[in-house]
């Protein structure tokens, strides 16, 4: 049988934390319920009560707010945005991305995955 009761806990997160943290959220939103309880239960030891589209928005947020100059943030941002329909703010979150410099080594990649995703949302704006 399994154990629910809850246990409420705080953690201080590097940066690269954060950022795992923050991409989960993303990933959970389009994931199934099964799939989303067996990465929470590995990685966070069980799904974080509260998860939701605009909680996620906030952490994306609350991430760009803290390092405006990582690509990222804005590529996740904008990806859970258009996942939601929201295009016209996904594709704002987008050009900021294609406009900042390249900064850490994964950067080109993620530029290269913020113009699939600028293309991706024209072609649903045309349907």
């Amino acid at each position: 049988q399994r154990n629910t009761k809850q246990t409420s806990w705080t953690i201080t997160l590097g940066r690269r934390e954060y950022l795992t943290v923050i991409l989960i959220c993303s990933w959970s939103l389009r994931s199934s319920g099964k799939d989303l309880e067996k990465v929470g239960e590995v990685l966070l030891g069980g799904i974080p009560s509260g998860a939701s589209y605009p909680v996620a928005l906030k952490h994306f947020q609350r991430a760009i707010d803290l390092q405006p100059d990582c690509i990222l943030f804005y590529y996740g941002m904008a990806k859970t945005l258009a996942n939601h329909g929201q295009y016209a703010e996904a594709m704002k979150k987008l050009e900021v991305a294609l406009s900042l410099p390249i900064l850490e080594p994964d950067d080109q990649i993620r530029k290269e995955n913020c113009k699939r995703l600028v293309k991706q949302i024209s072609k649903q704006k045309k349907l």
